[in-house]
């Protein structure tokens, strides 16, 4: 073969291989077998899944599952970069937490649709309380020999540490303290019976009292259980006998529930140290109240999941 025959013969080869390439290139943008890429980063902020579309999609819709593969949503994509799908299955009630997909979605002309791409998303709720503050009532009514403060309410920091908003239908001491609030089930629509759920973002915290004035000693009924334990004292205890029961160094611990308005129960385990002396918190009233309590152990003993 002469050396012009031999380099034609390369440049057919260096044709034909670079016709190849550039068929695979043009046709498809990938190696055979791999996906196009339609998710560049998904995110959940507060109340909706924000989903950065990658550059040159072919996607048209995004889909969003359930656990069990069941289409819940579907975000159009038009000519947007970015969509939103909300992490509400209906009002004020978050979708509960697991394990979701997105699905990139692709419809031809003849009304025909495909999966191009899919994303797994992990929902969580889960709550901590990071304080529990005792926090007094001023009695002072600016005359002389005013008492100091005393400490009839609680101030509960709570945590969401999750990614899903979580909405606090109620919150109480419901044992241990000398004013236990009622259950859960008795205030079944928000956290007081005259308000709403209160909202708190994912990857937030807040502050909140519980209902009533749980850490004062009240006089509902005619008489203690047990002069010696933390409740409701005698009628007719005198100062020195509700301090001697009440307002001496002991130490009791109460029961914290925290309920969300998807059913989901927090409970914590809070030690309260009683001292410094009692006042009458309301001068209307048989109500009690210590001028020193503060917290002397705390810790989350339960987290249970509301069921469907």
């Amino acid at each position: 073969m002469t050396p012009d025959g031999l380099h034609s013969r390369r440049r057919v080869l260096h044709l034909t291989g670079a016709i190849t390439v550039g068929t695979l290139s043009g046709c498809l943008g990938l190696l055979p077998g791999s996906k196009p890429k339609v998710f560049e980063t998904v995110t959940v902020e507060d109340q909706q899944i924000v989903v950065q579309l990658a550059d040159g999609t072919n996607a048209d819709a995004i889909d969003l599952r359930s656990p069990s593969d069941e289409l819940l949503d579907t975000a159009t994509i038009g000519r947007r970069s970015t969509v939103t799908l909300p992490v509400y299955e209906e009002r004020n009630t978050p979708y509960p937490p697991g394990d979701y997909t997105l699905v990139a979605v692709e419809t031809n002309g003849n009304g025909e649709s495909q999966r191009l791409d899919d994303y797994s998303l992990t929902l969580t709720s889960s709550l901590s309380v990071p304080a529990v503050q005792p926090i007094t009532k001023d009695l002072r009514n600016g005359f002389g020999g005013d008492p100091p403060p005393v400490a009839t309410n609680v101030q509960v920091t709570i945590e969401n540490t999750g990614n899903l908003p979580v909405d606090i239908s109620y919150i109480g001491f419901t044992e241990g303290v000398p004013s236990p609030n009622d259950p859960p089930s008795e205030f079944p629509q928000g956290i007081y019976p005259w308000s709403g759920p209160v909202h708190i973002a994912g990857s937030a915290q807040t502050s909140l009292k519980p209902l009533g004035a749980p850490l004062r000693y009240s006089q509902p009924y005619s008489q203690s259980p047990d002069p010696n334990a933390v409740g409701v004292p005698n009628q007719s205890a005198s100062w020195k006998q509700l301090k001697a029961a009440h307002c001496n160094g002991s130490r009791h611990t109460a029961t914290l529930v925290i309920q969300t308005a998807n059913g989901a129960i927090h409970t914590s385990s809070v030690t309260f140290e009683y001292a410094g002396e009692a006042f009458r918190h309301d001068a209307g009233s048989l109500n009690y109240a210590c001028s020193n309590v503060t917290v002397v152990e705390k810790s989350e003993t339960t987290r249970a999941t509301a069921t469907k």
